[in-house]
């Protein structure tokens, strides 16, 4: 693939994610200025609900259907029809599990609700299995023209919610009608027509040899990322699981940049993987070691923005929530780490490594979750995000040391730790009598002075800035002959 290919996928995906995150965005505002901070939580958490629940109709199987199409793209007919016609069983099984569950278990007031939300799974089906295939042919814009479209149904669906008085129950039936409508869109385009006629049976009987090790890995995913904001409101009550939400929202926007990145990556790492492995080890072995030394920079600046961020975009009551986000920028920087090694073990065929991984970071998850914010509310459920993405990223890590391999990650991550420890103590010490500023200031110059102290700027990280510097004096000298 050609840099300028690269780009123009990378800048596709950027408008889809930074105007999906903007109208998402737009929507939870609208919400948070609308509803009380009890019934933010309330509508958070049925969210939350259906984005758990939205991977599973297909069995966790996208990731390997991305990868499939990515490696035989003339089979993306094909495929796609083996996938949806997969996953209606399950999905209609799903549906009916979350009605039952609103009839005759869940609270009066949710059942309606519930029911659309059920409803909007069915189709959800199909909407999965059209976005693997196309991301695989690497057909990026289909892909965000229907995702910006049916972000911008439901903003507008909040805004006649707003306006007119509607209830939840009315937004609910349409971000139900908006998933319908964008299956249909995906059932329109020209690679996917005819995936509603029956597929070959081998090919169905294929997705089915591998759904074990996927399904767990998108069930163990989705607890671990979901985990806190459905159980928040058994744990510290709904005022305290809105105000998290509210810094939840806000840090899903500073993980824009690398998720972003990854979805144009992953199909040619998966090539990579299978055709030029030295090339897949080299960007692999670059890219983590400067992730890890270039991270905590990144996550003080976010922290001294917080406060202000809260401020401008949250009415008083969600004041609550800056001190939350700045814990939670810490977890954006773990997570970078975490979704690019994903990636990797995804393209080289690892997902059972990637399973157990995951299980480290949710099987420390839990107990963090009910200890820390029992003791400290909502600051403290993001502490408890913070540490156990950290082990996740520690288990994965040992794993491309071994596997890969590239020597000397977890020491790598180890003395990044530490220095990341020196600058935080000196960021929370001098941000109460200084400010932010200064606190940015000067837990910079800490991390900056312990870096090198703890070994952590070592000679790869040398190499690259020789080579750098060598490249741009050549440019320069080339562009003045």
């Amino acid at each position: 693939m050609s840099a300028r290919a690269l780009v123009q996928r990378f800048l596709s995906v950027t408008v889809m994610r930074v105007g999906i995150a903007m109208l998402n965005f737009g929507l939870f505002w609208v919400m948070s200025h609308r509803l009380g901070v009890s019934a933010l939580g309330g509508f958070a958490w049925a969210m939350n609900l259906f984005f758990l629940l939205q991977a599973l109709p297909l069995l966790g199987l996208q990731p390997h259907l991305t990868r499939s199409v990515a490696a035989q793209p003339g089979e993306a007919g094909g495929m796609a029809r083996a996938a949806l016609w997969f996953g209606l069983m399950p999905g209609v099984a799903l549906a009916a599990a979350v009605v039952g569950y609103a009839l005759w278990a869940g609270e009066p007031r949710w059942q309606v609700a519930l029911s659309w939300l059920a409803l909007a799974l069915v189709p959800t089906v199909w909407t999965l299995a059209a976005e693997a295939v196309l991301v695989g042919r690497e057909l990026l814009r289909a892909v965000v023209g229907v995702n910006l479209a049916e972000s911008a149904w439901r903003v507008l669906a909040a805004i006649w919610l707003v306006a007119g008085d509607a209830d939840l129950d009315a937004f609910m039936a349409c971000f139900c009608a908006g998933r319908w409508l964008a299956a249909v869109a995906y059932a329109l385009h020209p690679v996917l027509r005819g995936a509603w006629r029956p597929a070959r049976w081998a090919a169905v009987q294929a997705l089915a040899t591998h759904t074990p090790t996927f399904l767990a890995i998108t069930l163990v995913t989705a607890l671990a990322t979901r985990l806190d904001l459905l159980v928040l409101p058994s744990l510290v009550g709904v005022g305290a699981a809105g105000v998290y939400a509210a810094a939840a929202r806000v840090n899903d926007a500073a993980l824009l940049a690398s998720t972003m990145m990854l979805v144009v990556v992953f199909p040619v790492l998966s090539r990579w993987f299978v055709h030029d492995r030295a090339r897949f080890l080299t960007l692999m072995a670059r890219t983590l070691r400067w992730a890890l030394v270039l991270g905590v920079p990144a996550a003080l600046i976010g922290m001294a923005l917080a406060p202000w961020v809260v401020s401008w975009l949250y009415p008083p009551d969600l004041q609550g929530a800056a001190p939350v986000l700045q814990v939670l920028l810490l977890a954006a920087w773990w997570m970078t780490l975490d979704q690019l090694l994903s990636t990797a073990m995804l393209a080289a065929q690892a997902q059972r490594a990637d399973l157990r991984c995951m299980l480290v970071g949710l099987g420390a998850l839990v107990p963090l979750l009910v200890g820390l914010s029992l003791w400290q509310g909502a600051p403290g459920a993001a502490a408890a995000l913070v540490l156990a993405l950290t082990l996740r990223v520690l288990a994965r890590l040992a794993w491309a040391q071994r596997a890969l391999p590239v020597d000397g990650l977890l020491a790598l991550a180890g003395r990044c730790l530490v220095a990341a420890a020196a600058a935080l103590g000196v960021f929370a010490w001098a941000q109460a009598p200084h400010g932010v500023l200064i606190a940015l200031l000067l837990g910079t110059l800490a991390y900056a002075a312990a870096l090198p102290l703890v070994g952590g700027w070592t000679r790869w990280h040398a190499e690259d800035c020789r080579a750098a510097g060598q490249w741009w004096r050549a440019r320069r000298q080339g562009g003045a002959a």
